[in-house]
């Protein structure tokens, strides 16, 4: 007489468990890094509206101004500036992001150049006493430390 199988066998089981942990223990890790990098990368919107006003008060009366204030999400990144007529530096502190990037910095530097325009740089501070997001966390538009004029 002939037994006809009706289920798996244990071993068969425990392979697939196996199988089964070994693609969680990889793609977990790799799942986390781009969900820091892509709330990382959330900031650069923000960034690039923030600078437009600020160029366009520079433009308009060639300093830096009053020093406008856009709307700035608090719940997830802190928004400050420091400026001269030299060179303004925005900082975004990331808070409740993830713990990877809270509490560090982020700058946006606007430097006017010799042609009446402005240049921009948006990175870590060069300087390492400042925290930064490590560069796998950040865009590629702004992975290079940034100078300043202090």
């Amino acid at each position: 007489m002939r037994v006809i199988s009706k289920g798996f066998s244990l071993i068969e089981l425990m392979i697939v468990i196996v199988i089964i942990g070994i693609l969680a223990a990889v793609a977990v890790p790799s799942y986390y890094s781009y969900m820091v990098q892509s709330r990382v990368g959330a900031v650069i919107p923000l960034m690039n509206s923030i600078k437009d006003v600020f160029i366009e008060n520079y433009e308009a009366t060639g300093s830096w101004g009053g020093y406008p204030n856009p709307p700035v999400n608090q719940l997830e990144y802190v928004y400050g500036s420091v400026g001269s007529d030299n060179q303004l530096q925005l900082l975004f502190m990331f808070n409740n992001v993830d713990s990877a990037v809270n509490g560090q910095l982020l700058y946006l530097i606007l430097t006017p150049d010799n042609y009446g325009g402005v240049s921009v740089c948006c990175g870590p501070k060069a300087d390492t006493r400042y925290a930064s997001p490590s560069s796998e966390y950040l865009p590629s538009s702004c992975s290079v430390p940034c100078n300043f004029v202090e």
